[in-house]
C-alpha cells in the first residue's frame, strides 16, 4: 500500500534532515520504506510510504506528531492519499 503524505514545511535544509532523521528512526521502529522528500506542486513537501498495513500510517503519524512536537520542528502534515494494487484492493 502506497501513501501518498504531504505537509506544509517552513524551514533549512537542516531541518529537512531533522525530519528525514526522524522518520527513519520511526520506518525502523513500525517497518515499511519511504521515499523522499519530494518538492510537489500542492504542498511545500510530500514523501510516499509503502506498508502492509493501514494501521501503521496511524502509528507513524502518532510518533512523528509527538517527536516534532518536542524538537519544535516547523512542519505540519496537511493531507494524505492512499493508493492500492488491484490485488491490495480486491484482497487476492
Amino acid at each position: 500500500m502506497l501513501i501518498i503524505w504531504y505537509a506544509d514545511f517552513d524551514g533549512t535544509n537542516e531541518t529537512i534532515k531533522k525530519v528525514n532523521k526522524l522518520f527513519k528512526e520511526i520506518m525502523d521502529k513500525i517497518g515499511g520504506s519511504i521515499e523522499g522528500p519530494y518538492l510537489p506542486q500542492s504542498e511545500s513537501l510530500m514523501y510516499l510510504f509503502n506498508f502492509m498495513k493501514f494501521e501503521q500510517l496511524n502509528q507513524v503519524g502518532r510518533i512523528f506528531v509527538k517527536k516534532v512536537d518536542e524538537e519544535a520542528i516547523n512542519i505540519t502534515p496537511v493531507r494524505y492519499e492512499v493508493a492500492v494494487t488491484p490485488e491490495e484492493f480486491w484482497g487476492k
